[in-house]
């Protein structure tokens, strides 16, 4: 929400960025893992800042995101390249809305061991598609999200014995967040087998909706 009112003006300091970053995790001394979420409208207009060179943030991973830069091309390569250098990945965000999906997709890659189903589609006005994925007898919990640029999209998924998981069908260890432009599904200890992931746009969308789908997985603790 606060990222549809912010505005350009000024300077875009990287380094003073960074260096923030840099001092707020220092301070987070009982976490087991960290990582630097990176937001910019523009390229460094810091005259010293090289983007070739790592930056310092304790060795955590940088996922860089940029906001409307489609016609600033430095802009994208150099943040690109931060992430790149850092391990973390960098994303395009054409609008406010898609900012959402994108910080889900992060922490869920953060936060499960891998990432099972990535896959990117166009569903027009009315029209429906379902993307399996499998859950194994090692998988100790997945994260299905799917995230969508404009539009009104449903999103669902039907579980192995072919019973409907929606927002009032959550069985315990399972949740569902249903935002504006993405939904999460998550399951710990869920049903072994094939899982259906239902998404489909409304009828009355004005035009096409971009869907992308990630399912992460996390598998089961190892026995001492």
């Amino acid at each position: 929400a606060a990222a549809a009112g912010l505005f350009d003006e000024g300077d875009t300091e990287y380094a003073e960025a960074f260096a923030g970053a840099r001092t707020q995790l220092a301070e987070m001394t009982t976490a087991d893992r960290k990582a630097v979420v990176f937001l910019s409208d523009g390229a460094p207009t810091d005259v010293d800042f090289d983007p070739t060179v790592p930056v310092d943030v304790g060795g955590a991973p940088v996922y860089t995101i940029g906001l409307g830069v489609e016609g600033f091309p430095e802009a994208g390569s150099v943040m690109a390249q931060i992430a790149a250098n850092s391990g973390g990945q960098y994303y395009d965000a054409q609008s406010a809305g898609q900012l959402q999906g994108i910080f889900a997709r992060i922490v869920a890659s953060l936060t499960c061991n891998s990432e099972s189903v990535t896959e990117a589609f166009t569903l027009a006005p009315g029209a429906s598609r379902n993307i399996p994925f499998e859950v194994g007898p090692g998988d100790g919990e997945f994260r299905s999200l799917a995230s969508w640029d404009l539009g009104n999209v449903t999103v669902s998924a039907q579980r192995p014995d072919n019973s409907s998981l929606t927002p009032g069908t959550i069985n315990p260890g399972g949740s569902f967040i249903n935002e504006t432009n993405y939904a999460l599904l998550s399951g710990v200890n869920p049903a072994i087998g094939t899982w259906q992931l239902i998404v489909t746009a409304n009828q009355g969308n004005p035009n096409d909706v971009h869907v992308s789908i990630d399912v992460f997985k996390k598998s089961l603790p190892l026995p001492p």
